[in-house]
């Protein structure tokens, strides 16, 4: 079977979200909002629900290209002169960094315009996550450690990240209740508007930006000296902005705008394709000094030239110039040049960059559905340097930390004005034809880690996931995008397994080194989902916790289709979800919520378990659990069985001991699950995912409504 789809997150919850949309017919927008927001939920360090979500993506019906710039601008009271008075050239940690939360309207805008499903289609996986809690996993609970006594200086904030006072626990569970109430605020809305699937999206959202979900957050800022306004957040719009295509190697790749980084990798592709062929490679590998030579002049235009377009006083398009780009490698010797100049593009620049001597983190989500479609996300903001809303679980976007306080400043605050942006995901076509979704977290890093992935992949010929796991390096000589800003001279960091010839070759060209360790999260998490004649692929980074899927459409999904499709019987909808996952009884139920019963409807044992009668589920573990809180039940063993059924004796006779119920959603109603037994083994990972799927097509059908 041909794979024909393929997602990778920066998290198997994620990514799992995405797979359940793409099975259950979803196209690449659908499943890259829901991971995208599931991302929000499961690493709530690195990425904020009310963060940014900067979005790239390829429309195979007309062979467009759009983004959206996912990021909101200073609010209305945001005073420089006061800023800097206050607190010198930096913005402070806290509150005061906030600006309007872009993430949901970015999330919602995508799915309106080129999605297929509702909020609650997308939200399964992300409110799941936020009400019963996810695992916690080394990385996160390192993270917080780490950033402990950060997280402590904000009541709001610890209580959450500092459960009991302390960082969280590896294997514990990690529940984000007030989150859990925001989305389900969101789902709410959506389900009580009377329109169509846009108008019920636009509920949801104004549900965020104008609802009761604004009203705390304006309180909140309101009683603790911040700047969020109601007429902030309720005159707040998404933005689509043009992309920046650059040809690099026979492949037309687009980049977001100067808005984020996106200047920054065009730049990057558009000075190393100018130096010819073979340029960025020397003796089979890739020649780092002329890499990091050429990264190096490419973030001092950065800091000379690059802020919000709305305030550029050169156009983006020059810093792309050939000329322009002649001169910069012009100036590329065989020693390092500590820290580069920016170079003199062909129109007149504002003021002069002010630099200042001194990570905040991010996501990923690539997709590329059966269809073509493209959807490249790279939502992103912390928790740890900003207080969260209580009542909400959101820590609101800090993303101000990226503007500075000094008047007069290419990058100063302003009313309205965006912070330049790290996250900046990038796609590719190839002679018109989707071929690749791309992004990584990593801040500063986040270009120099993509530009070499795709060298390694263009230049060196290596496999998607060879270009992934080869070492990297990283250059420091610049001043940083965070607060407090650093620069770091001639400093160039690689991976401990880079190899000895080229450590050499740097150290002999006068570049300072210092080694991370082997496969550092630091060096980034990039994500990739491709799409060759042969196939569709993904590559999620080994170096933080990302994971990668895809699927084609063989038997599996052919068979989700037909459930889905109208025309299909209901009896045969449920004969094809039963054959979908092996089991030794399956059975269908209607669920009627005024009485809280359920009615079976179809059975593969209808000796024991006849299609008749109903059976009250009110005030049961089990009712509470999949018919109330939507949630999947999966278990193994007596007492896992004992604990759901009622029957549990004769279901243990039969030899059943594994058991999956899924709920059949639609909105934030349940209409009725589908249910799986069997002997063993447990139900996987993978079948729960296809029961999910299996439940969503049920759902489209509208019959149990």
């Amino acid at each position: 079977m041909m794979e024909t789809w393929a997602v990778a997150t920066g998290h198997p919850t994620a990514t799992r979200a995405a797979e359940r949309i793409l099975r259950a017919g979803g196209n690449a927008v659908d499943a890259g909002v829901a991971a995208g927001l599931t991302l929000g939920v499961v690493q709530p360090d690195l990425v904020s629900v009310a963060g940014v979500a900067p979005i790239i993506m390829f429309d195979a019906a007309t062979g467009q290209v759009t983004s959206q710039d996912g990021v909101g601008g200073w609010p209305a009271a945001a005073d420089v002169e006061a800023m800097h008075r206050a607190h010198g050239d930096h913005v402070p940690e806290g509150i005061l960094r906030t600006v309007i939360p872009a993430a949901p309207a970015s999330w919602i805008r995508a799915l309106s315009e080129k999605g297929t499903m509702r909020f609650a289609d997308i939200a399964e996986e992300a409110v799941e996550a936020a009400r019963e809690g996810f695992e916690v996993y080394p990385l996160f609970a390192d993270f917080i450690a780490t950033r402990q006594e950060k997280y402590a200086r904000f009541p709001s904030t610890a209580e959450i990240f500092l459960p009991g006072g302390r960082p969280p626990v590896v294997g514990t569970r990690f529940v984000q209740r007030d989150l859990a109430w925001t989305l389900e605020q969101m789902i709410a809305a959506e389900a009580a508007c009377p329109g169509d699937r846009r108008a019920g999206l636009a509920a949801a959202r104004a549900a965020f930006y104008e609802g009761p979900i604004a009203e705390r957050i304006v309180a909140f800022h309101a009683a603790n000296g911040g700047l969020l306004t109601a007429a902030d957040l309720a005159g707040y719009e998404v933005r689509e902005e043009a992309t920046l295509p650059v040809r690099f190697r026979g492949v037309e790749v687009h980049c977001c705008g100067a808005w984020c980084q996106g200047i920054s990798m065009a730049e990057t592709l558009a000075m190393i394709e100018a130096a010819g062929p073979g340029a960025a490679t020397r003796d089979g590998a890739l020649d780092l000094h002329f890499l990091v030579e050429v990264l190096k002049r490419v973030f001092a235009d950065r800091e000379a030239f690059v802020t919000d377009p709305d305030h550029m006083a050169i156009r983006p398009a020059a810093l792309l110039a050939p000329d322009f780009l002649a001169a910069r490698l012009a100036g590329i010797g065989a020693k390092s040049d500590p820290l580069p100049a920016p170079g003199t593009p062909a129109e007149p620049s504002g003021a002069p960059a002010v630099f200042h001597v001194g990570c905040a983190d991010t996501s990923h989500v690539s997709v590329i559905d059966g269809a073509g479609n493209i959807f490249s996300a790279t939502p992103s903001d912390p928790s740890y340097d900003t207080l969260v809303i209580p009542g909400t679980g959101l820590s609101v976007s800090s993303r101000g930390s990226q503007s500075r306080a000094i008047p007069g400043h290419l990058n100063a605050l302003a009313p309205g004005k965006r912070p330049r942006l790290t996250p900046n995901p990038i796609l590719a076509l190839k002679e018109g034809k989707p071929w690749l979704a791309m992004g990584t977290p990593g801040g500063d890093v986040q270009v120099q880690a993509m530009i070499q992935v795709l060298l390694n992949m263009l230049d060196l010929g290596m496999t998607p996931e060879q270009a992934v796991r080869a070492p990297r390096v990283a250059t420091y000589a610049f001043p940083g995008s965070f607060a407090p800003h650093d620069v770091h001279p001639n400093k160039v960091l690689y991976e401990a397994d880079l190899a000895p010839a080229q450590i050499s070759d740097l150290a002999a060209r006068g570049h300072d080194l210092e080694a991370w360790p082997q496969e550092t999260w630091m060096a980034g998490g990039v994500c990739i989902a491709l799409r060759e004649p042969t196939g569709a692929s993904a590559v999620a980074d080994t170096r933080r916790v990302g994971t990668a899927a895809s699927g084609g459409a063989g038997e599996p999904d052919a068979a989700l289709a037909r459930i889905a499709d109208p025309a299909t019987q209901l009896a045969e909808a449920y004969a094809l979800c039963n054959a979908a996952i092996p089991n030794g009884l399956f059975s269908a139920m209607r669920f009627h919520a005024a009485e809280m019963e359920v009615e079976r409807l179809y059975s593969t044992l209808p000796e024991v378990y006849p299609v008749s009668g109903r059976k009250p589920k009110r005030a049961t573990p089990w009712g509470e659990k999949v018919l109330l809180r939507r949630e999947v039940n999966a278990g193994f063993g007596a007492a896992d069985i004992s604990w759901a059924f009622s029957d549990h004796e004769t279901i243990l006779g039969l030899g059943l001991e594994a058991v999956l119920n899924v709920p059949v959603v639609a909105g934030d109603r349940v209409l009725g699950t589908i249910n799986y037994l069997r002997a063993a083994p447990a139900f996987s990972t993978d079948e729960i995912a296809l029961g999910r799927a299996c439940a969503a097509a049920i759902a489209r059908r509208g019959e149990l409504e």
